[in-house]
């Protein structure tokens, strides 16, 4: 994450959750809460309430240290851009010039050229590999689902079992593989991102983005196994009746 990405600014990024709060203390403000970021089923949280504690144990200075270190990152991340940028399109299609180039700029250009390329095909592909294909398999035969009362607290975006509120699901539920195009309200965000965008976030292998089975109600796509559910179908604290789905092979 950089202080400065085009036009968005993160001025407070250098601050801690202390200072802000010591800050807004002395002028007598009540800072807004978002109940997520208390919510354990979300990785981000995880790491707040349970990684980084135990980094602190460990070192008290690990944390200064992984913002140093990020520091350094940021800005060789910003110099093989521009480095990349100064090399002609078609370098990728000179198969001497391309080997002669250091495998970061390698690595940057492959990325560039097949965004969502994962660490081991861009690996084989930079090295002139085919990459590696897994068959495609046929869709799920059928998605089971039942109603359960199921403790909330243990639910996680990527389990292989899903939970819906079931007063707020659009029945008939569908099972498809993606299409071009889709698009979802993934749990955490309150507005639609690309399928392609959530499943790279997600660090879903390139050559199983196609076999994923992906579960629709009437208006919207809700649940991704392994990946994540639909922000407004999720369960909440208001949840009267809960939907457990699963996705029973072929």
């Amino acid at each position: 994450m950089r202080r400065r990405d085009r036009d968005l600014a993160r001025p407070l990024l250098d601050t801690s959750r202390r200072e802000i709060e010591a800050y807004l203390a002395r002028l007598h403000l009540t800072p807004l809460r978002d109940p997520s970021n208390d919510d354990p089923r979300f990785t981000r949280n995880r790491l707040r309430q349970q990684v980084l504690p135990a980094i602190d144990a460990f070192d008290p200075a690990a944390r200064e240290l992984l913002a140093r270190t990020a520091d350094i990152l940021s800005e060789e991340d910003r110099y093989l851009d521009e480095a990349i940028a100064d090399l002609p399109d078609d370098v990728a299609r000179d198969r001497v010039a391309f080997a002669n180039l250091p495998p970061a700029l390698q690595r940057r250009i492959v990325r560039r050229l097949v965004p969502d390329a994962g660490f081991l095909e861009v690996e084989a592909l930079r090295r002139g590999e085919p990459p590696s294909t897994a068959p495609n398999p046929s869709p799920p035969a059928r998605l089971a689902v039942t109603t359960c009362a199921c403790d909330p607290a243990t639910f996680r975006a990527r389990d292989q079992v899903g939970h819906l509120d079931g007063d707020l699901v659009q029945l008939p539920l569908t099972v498809a593989r993606r299409r071009p195009g889709d698009r979802m309200r993934p749990l955490g965000l309150q507005t639609a991102k690309r399928l392609q965008d959530i499943l790279v976030d997600a660090h879903v292998p390139r050559h199983l983005r196609d076999t994923l089975p992906v579960v629709s109600d009437r208006e919207e796509i809700v649940w991704i196994p392994g990946v994540t559910v639909a922000q407004s179908k999720r369960v909440t604290s208001a949840t009267r009746r809960q939907l457990h789905l699963e996705i029973e092979p072929r």
